[in-house]
């Protein structure tokens, strides 16, 4: 269960989560085109890889104050 919660904490876990459901309800729920559903995958992946590099400047200073 302790995985779980620590998957939940993740900020790149919960955009991606929210991007998957955003697609799926895209897809069943509304009408939307191919172009907008790629713009939403598109945010989420940019979003998911800027904070990959927020974490690695985080843990890059953590690394150099000890």
């Amino acid at each position: 269960m302790n995985v779980l919660t620590e998957m939940f904490r993740s900020k790149k876990f919960v955009a991606m989560l929210a991007g998957l459901v955003a697609t799926l309800v895209a897809k069943i729920g509304w009408e939307l085109d191919e172009a907008t559903i790629t713009q939403i995958v598109a945010l989420v992946a940019v979003y998911i890889g800027g904070q990959g590099l927020a974490d690695l400047g985080k843990e890059k200073s953590k690394i150099e104050v000890q």
